[in-house]
């Protein structure tokens, strides 16, 4: 009887030890799943900022800067200015040839490190531009996600505006209830963006740019040293250096170089002739934009522009450039 008793506690105890096993390669292969699924949405993160980097160099090509020379927006004319192939971005003054720049490079005002500064701002050469990319509560000229801002009463009570379709608000709507509130930006940052992800764009050579992609906290500082270079209001951003590290480690960098082109579609043609296709022709054809009298009618995207220019090449990289 002691004999039967003590071969059922041996077959109990090991499939206890089975079981506790299983529970542990089970739990082990749960942590190492969700730590991929974090990789995974870390580098989706970084590749979309690297999306968000070119549409950034694009438009600081031509759209401009806010600057001291006046109150409104400054145009530009290219990182490389299409009038004189000078360094831009530049502007003009009381006459369209004459060349205003928006850079200096001889205002050392940011550093690489914890020393004085050796760094011009941006958007002169070898300067750096890094940009957080959490959302804010409100940005500028927000628009409401409603739909129906002016939807038909249901009410039959109310004769006066039941099943009429009144357009008593705007459409759309904006979510601030002023001009001014509409205009400007609740700059408070959404908790749930933030220390998300980044970019950074050092400008390596008149038109060339090396764009760096992040997904994580350091919000697009390179190292330590650069924190405690940018100042008191940086460093408290981290608190101390093993904090930093810790997010630093736990982050995706991708790097990139891009070359910024000047050239866009012109506003005279259709770029693409999407309505029909028979036979052997070729479907990406370009047709004026005084196309109404044609016999085959053909109906395309009208003026497709994209006045910032484009990229002549996006080259990964596949180690940090020694400058970034």
């Amino acid at each position: 009887m002691k004999t039967r008793q003590g071969t059922i506690l041996i077959i109990v105890a090991g499939l206890s030890a089975l079981l506790a096993s299983m529970a542990l390669v089970f739990l082990a292969r749960q942590r190492s799943s969700q730590q991929e699924t974090i990789w995974f949405e870390q580098d989706v993160q970084s590749r979309i900022m690297l999306v968000a980097a070119c549409s950034y160099i694009a438009e600081g090509a031509r759209i401009g800067y806010d600057t001291a020379i006046g109150a409104e927006h400054i145009e530009a004319y290219g990182w490389v200015d299409v009038r004189d192939g000078s360094v831009g971005p530049n502007t003009r003054g009381s006459r369209g040839s004459q060349v205003i720049p928006l850079h200096d490079e001889t205002r050392l005002v940011e550093s690489w490190g914890r020393g004085s500064a050796d760094r011009p701002g941006w958007p002169a050469l070898k300067s750096v531009a890094r940009c957080p990319m959490h959302v804010l509560e409100r940005p500028p000229f927000a628009i409401s996600l409603n739909a129906t801002p002016n939807a038909m009463a249901t009410d039959d009570s109310d004769d006066a505006t039941y099943g009429r379709p009144y357009l008593k608000n705007p459409d759309p709507s904006p979510q601030a209830d002023t001009l001014t509130g509409f205009m400007t930006a609740n700059r408070d940052i959404r908790q749930s963006s933030a220390n998300r992800s980044w970019f950074r764009v050092y400008r390596e050579g008149p038109a060339t740019f090396i764009v760096t992609c992040g997904a994580g906290g350091t919000l697009g500082y390179r190292h330590w040293d650069e924190v405690q270079g940018a100042g008191a209001n940086a460093m408290a951003e981290f608190g101390e250096q093993a904090y930093f590290n810790s997010l630093r480690n736990q982050e995706i960098r991708l790097w990139y170089r891009v070359e910024w082109d000047p050239g866009i579609a012109t506003a005279d043609v259709h770029n693409i002739k999407n309505a029909w296709n028979s036979g052997n022709e070729d479907h990406y054809v370009s047709y004026p934009m005084n196309t109404s009298n044609s016999s085959i009618n053909p109906r395309s995207q009208a003026q497709c522009r994209n006045l910032g220019g484009t990229f002549r090449y996006i080259q990964r990289l596949r180690v940090p450039p020694t400058w970034w």
